[in-house]
């Protein structure tokens, strides 16, 4: 994969909506001299169009996330100094890394976990989502991530969020009751990010081996350890399969009570960019990919990332991917256990050979106090 230079992607501004309104906010930009651009636009290719040809002193609504502002790529370091960005009522947060939450879309009252939180953009956006209503455990293990998330916390007014510094593996249901959704955005490679794009030529196969690694160890404690948990957003800013497709083919190999959901329906079939279908059969074409200009793919506008959303299955029902496997286990040891019987009756019946083409062996009798 090559990255395009000449595709920027836009400055994106998420509304925090805990500490500002929608109608507030776009008076402040207009009073700004910014021009709004009515989001008109029946399909996702025709809003990407018009993204691309934004000029520099306009600025539109998300197609998908209402509360998601997009500015041009030349309004960067204008926001990065903004009074209402320092308030914590404006937040820098691409799309991409947006769509986790998104998707995710717990609603009002319930609990959730953010296994991987700091620092603490998308924690902050399911607290917004949530309407500061319900309980969400946001996790980080590491300390200086962990000051990071805390303070974006506190900044935002979230305070449905309880941050714990600890290794979220270690976390039993116990001790973060009744969780019924869960985010995991776990580290990765960051192949997906603009300023570090990263090509198949580049890959540490090494450093993708031990990421995925964890990658699994965290997604199968999301889908085993909380027996409330209804749904799951599994996300990466990678555009490599091995931790993104592979995990989750893995995960639902081996754990058969959660099942992969349609994506694309939840976009409602706006979306141009998914998975490898070829090389990963009935799942490729369910997971997301945000791309930016990628040799192959038609551009998001947004730094690379990737999600899968999963949920729980029916009492008594199996995701695809289990059962096959199980088939595939039981086929091989219906197989291999034939295999060792006919081997086993095949030594049985050499060694009864042996006994009757063997001549028998006639008795010496020895008296020890007769022999001359």
């Amino acid at each position: 994969m090559h990255f395009n230079p000449f595709i920027s992607v836009p400055r994106y501004i998420r509304l925090n909506t805990l500490l500002m309104k929608k109608a507030e906010a776009m008076e402040y930009f207009e009073r700004e001299g910014w021009k709004f651009i009515e989001n008109t636009f029946e399909t996702y290719d025709e809003f990407i169009e018009a993204v691309q040809h934004l000029d520099d002193e306009s600025f539109m609504v998300d197609f998908h996330i209402k509360n998601l502002f997009i500015f041009p790529a030349s309004s960067k370091k204008h926001f990065a100094s903004n009074e209402l960005a320092a308030e914590g009522k404006l937040l820098l947060q691409d799309k991409a890394s947006c769509l986790p939450s998104f998707l995710l879309n717990p609603p009002h009252k319930s609990t959730v976990l953010d296994m991987c939180a700091a620092p603490g953009n998308k924690t902050t956006h399911l607290a917004a989502i949530m309407k500061n209503k319900g309980k969400i455990y946001a996790v980080e293990m590491n300390a200086k991530r962990y000051q990071t998330l805390t303070k974006m916390v506190e900044g935002t007014n979230a305070t449905i969020i309880q941050t714990m510094n600890r290794d979220v593996l270690e976390i039993k249901d116990e001790e973060v009751p009744n969780i019924q959704y869960i985010l995991l955005d776990p580290s990765c490679s960051g192949s997906g990010i603009v300023n570090r794009f990263a090509s198949d030529i580049n890959k540490d196969s090494n450093r993708l081996y031990k990421l995925s690694g964890l990658q699994f160890k965290l997604l199968t404690h999301a889908m085993t350890s909380f027996p409330n948990v209804k749904r799951i957003v599994y996300s990466t800013c990678s555009v490599y399969p091995e931790e993104n497709e592979e995990v989750v083919l893995n995960c639902l190999q081996r754990i058969g009570h959660f099942k992969l959901v349609n994506a694309a329906e939840l976009m409602n079939n706006q979306w141009n960019n998914f998975g490898n279908e070829t090389s990963y059969p009935n799942l490729g074409s369910k997971v997301l990919y945000a791309r930016m200009g990628e040799d192959g793919y038609k551009s998001d506008l947004t730094n690379g990332f990737f999600v899968a959303v999963l949920e729980r299955c029916e009492e008594d029902e199996f995701n695809e991917f289990y059962l096959q496997k199980q088939q595939n286990i039981a086929v091989h040891n219906e197989k291999f256990g034939k295999r060792k019987a006919e081997k086993v009756d095949e030594n049985v019946k050499e060694e009864v050979q042996e006994e009757i083409v063997k001549p028998k062996k006639k008795k010496k009798w020895i008296n020890k106090g007769y022999n001359q």
